[in-house]
């Protein structure tokens, strides 16, 4: 009878040793366009590993799997899932299409102005015939949108290039401030997104000021609004046109070719 007991109580033992799944890996659910895309490419998804984060500042809602995230873009109500080189994109009938990372479907929001899906991208990207501009983008959505109108002919640096930091919790080391004395233009967005932006600029003597474009004075919106300019088509047309006059302004002798990169990015944003 005593070995009985002491089996049983070595049983016991045993079972409140073993491991049992976190609150949070047990209520873990994915839900709607979340759970849709796991169901046709599960492989690539994996499982849920964390509740749902509406991450407003960036228009966007997230979730965490073993594999990675998945994303719901609220612009374009596009749900999405990367692994760096590919990305899988629920389309309007709701079935999963693939493509590059760097290229987006007719029904994504293009602000970017990348290649679309089985469209050849204009000739565009070619030699400098003068000393490149160097431009200063804040965040890294205007590195982006320079270096498609600037081509060669800009020589550009960023500040937030991690899409996942938090702008408002942002500290600026010494290698950025460096990176605003050695800028002929600096692009920021403005709204109090990036203030330490302006702060760092206030510092600069009047005659070492570089050349500002403030995407939210631009668009003539004040403190308080949506800071995701970005976002509006319309305001990346006033913003991207702002730029190319900045450009043409600090490199007359590239005029010509800031005029044909802006007109191929013309074709990449009508598309």
């Amino acid at each position: 009878m005593m070995s009985l007991m002491r089996w049983y109580l070595v049983v016991l033992l045993a079972t409140l040793a073993l491991p049992s799944p976190s609150v949070s890996a047990q209520s873990c659910q994915l839900t709607g366009g979340f759970a849709l895309l796991q169901s046709q490419i599960p492989e690539r998804v994996g499982t849920c590993q964390g509740a749902e984060v509406d991450r407003i500042e960036l228009g966007e809602a997230t979730q965490p799997t073993t594999n990675g995230r998945l994303v719901y873009h609220t612009l374009d109500g596009v749900v999405s899932f990367s692994d760096g080189i590919h990305t899988w994109v629920l389309d309007p009938s709701g079935q999963a299409q693939v493509r590059d990372v760097n290229e987006r479907f007719p029904f994504e929001f293009n602000g970017d102005g990348l290649p679309v899906v089985g469209q050849p991208g204009p000739q565009i990207n070619g030699p400098c015939p003068t000393a490149a501009v160097r431009v200063l983008a804040v965040e890294n959505f205007y590195a982006s949108l320079v270096n498609q109108i600037g081509g060669q002919c800009v020589s550009t640096s960023t500040i937030l290039s991690d899409p996942d930091a938090d702008p408002h919790e942002f500290q600026p080391s010494a290698n950025d401030v460096r990176s605003y004395h050695g800028a002929q233009l600096v692009i920021e967005n403005g709204l109090g997104y990036d203030d330490f932006s302006d702060k760092i600029l206030s510092t600069f003597p009047q005659d070492q000021q570089p050349a500002v474009v403030n995407a939210g004075d631009l668009v003539g919106l004040q403190v308080g609004a949506n800071p995701h300019v970005w976002y509006s088509a319309g305001y990346v047309d006033q913003i991207r046109a702002a730029i190319l006059s900045r450009l043409k302004l600090l490199n007359s002798g590239a005029t010509a070719y800031y005029d044909a990169q802006s007109a191929a990015l013309d074709q990449e944003f009508s598309t």
